[in-house]
């Protein structure tokens, strides 16, 4: 019998179409009362617009400002009093206009090997404020060695103040995370990502990982506007040092972005005398009294302040925690009476000792100058 024909089986090519990537957005939104923005974050937001504040100031045909060259001169984002629009142009130009914006956000003095956030102060900053300044950022932000690059020792240097010459000590810094941050912000291709995103404790002190074990399941993350806010949030906070072991993390209130905007560098320490506080309400109180000495107090209301205070614990003695909170609103009239008294009569005062060294003959003595705390305060 004839063998039975078989059908041959036809080969067809798989009609493979191109899946067309969507582009990332051209801008970007962050509200200020959005899900998810919380008091640190809010701050983080307030501080981004007072970078952009800043930048509006300077020379708009400058090549390097982010989303430059702006078309008639006009900044490339708007402010509201809670919301921030960046517009990028073509999506693919994220990456270059947040490259910028970082880079002027987040500075490092190349001569003092220290940090220098220009949109925090105004005027000039001395190097002895600075490198306080720079302590009680790395006992929060950046307490992990891994957030920072630099000398792995403080350095001894010396300051006048009050024409005496203080001694004082630094650990000197070529970069750290944030000036970088911008990346963790884009794709491949430079587009604004639409990923969830990581948001570790360097960014948002306090925020950890709550069990090892389920190490993806309990991390914190956030949008691409919430990261963007976490980052900036070493701008719209304050940190001091109380001691070379604690700091007390400052988070102003913010209702009103332009307004916070507007009294932020206030709210920065112009003396070494002021970073120098005896804890948490000390902190906030000098908060508020420099933002009520401020020429606009009567546009401008002084804001609730949050202080976290962060230290080693004997369950994790190699970090500093955040083991305690205190939320301080305005004081009134008597009660801030009472502050500026205590802060007259107890503020800290520059004492003098004499120091031996060598023996016999060769023995020198030398006069050195300190400062001394009240434990009243």
């Amino acid at each position: 019998m004839p063998k039975a024909k078989t059908k041959k089986s036809i080969k067809t090519k798989a009609t493979t179409k191109k899946s067309k990537v969507s582009p990332g957005p051209k801008s970007l939104e962050l509200w200020l009362h959005a899900p998810g923005m919380d008091a640190i974050l809010r701050a983080g937001l307030g501080g981004l617009v007072s970078v952009l504040n800043s930048l509006e100031a300077a020379d708009p045909l400058r090549v390097d400002l982010p989303g430059a060259p702006w078309e008639d001169e006009k900044p490339p984002w708007e402010i509201s009093p809670d919301r921030v629009s960046l517009f990028f142009g073509d999506p693919d130009n994220a990456e270059e206009f947040l490259k910028r914006l970082f880079q002027y956000a987040f500075q490092i003095k190349a001569n003092e090997e220290a940090i220098d956030l220009p949109s925090t102060y105004s005027g000039t900053q001395t190097e002895i404020v600075r490198a306080q300044l720079q302590r009680g950022l790395m006992l929060t932000f950046l307490q992990h060695g891994q957030s920072r690059k630099g000398a792995k020792k403080d350095e001894d240097r010396k300051s006048s103040v009050d024409d005496k010459e203080i001694a004082y000590s630094i650990r000197p810094l070529s970069s750290y995370k944030h000036q970088g941050g911008y990346k963790d912000l884009v794709d491949k291709k430079g587009c604004l990502t639409n990923k969830a995103l990581d948001i570790p404790g360097t960014l948002f002190p306090g925020a950890a990982v709550r069990h090892n074990k389920f190490n993806s399941d309990t991390k914190h993350e956030g949008t691409a506007a919430e990261l963007l806010a976490a980052y900036f949030a070493m701008i719209g906070t304050l940190a001091l040092p109380i001691n070379r072991g604690s700091a007390v993390l400052l988070v102003p209130e913010v209702t009103d972005l332009n307004s916070f905007a507007q009294r932020r560098k206030f709210i920065t320490p112009s003396s070494f005398r002021e970073c120098l506080i005896g804890g948490v309400g000390d902190a906030v109180l000098g908060v508020q009294a420099r933002l009520r000495a401020d020429t606009m107090k009567t546009m401008l209301d002084v804001p609730t302040v949050s202080g976290y205070l962060f230290r080693p614990t004997p369950w994790a003695s190699q970090q500093k925690s955040r083991v305690a909170a205190q939320r301080i609103e305005p004081l009134d009239d008597q009660a801030e009476t009472i502050f500026e008294l205590a802060k007259d009569c107890f503020r800290p005062q520059i004492k003098s000792r004499v120091v031996k060294s060598g023996r016999g003959k060769s023995a020198t003595k030398k006069e050195e100058h300190f400062w001394s705390l009240s434990m009243v305060k």
